[in-house]
């Protein structure tokens, strides 16, 4: 019984990690890359690309992501945002921004964590997403 126990706590450590894991990695942060994927006939591609590195506007983006987990959708992705420390990436998230599955997944912890995006981080986003020629957008 004591084995279980042990078992379940240490699983209750593993699954919250990726939560908590995103705010604290967050604050390490001294840039961010912000790429959208456009596709044309050889595939996808890296169509419009943002980089941040003012810390004021890198704190903003703890708003942008949920604490509420989103399922694993099967919607594809519209791009993804990396954060670094010291020019090296310390995680990402592939993001979409369709109405119907607006969502991210981060990666570099234990297990993919999907998230919802916030109204705060859809709309920041949206906007960038809408200037990309509607030839690249599949």
């Amino acid at each position: 019984m004591k084995k279980y126990c042990y078992l379940f706590l240490i699983s209750m450590l593993l699954f919250s990690s990726c939560s908590f894991g995103f705010r604290n990695r967050l604050k390490q942060a001294d840039e961010v890359k912000i790429q959208f994927y456009g596709y044309n006939d050889d595939g996808r591609f890296i169509v419009l690309e943002k980089i941040l590195t003012d810390h004021e506007e890198i704190k903003e983006f703890s708003n942008f992501i949920s604490a509420r987990p989103a399922p694993s959708y099967k919607c594809g992705y519209n791009g993804e945002i990396s954060f670094y420390k010291d020019n090296k990436e310390i995680f990402h998230c592939r993001f979409n921004i369709c109405k119907e599955c607006a969502h991210c997944t981060c990666y570099g912890f234990l297990f993919p964590d999907n998230r919802f995006l916030t109204s705060y981080g859809y709309n920041y986003l949206r906007p960038l997403y809408e200037t990309i020629d509607e030839k690249y957008i599949r």
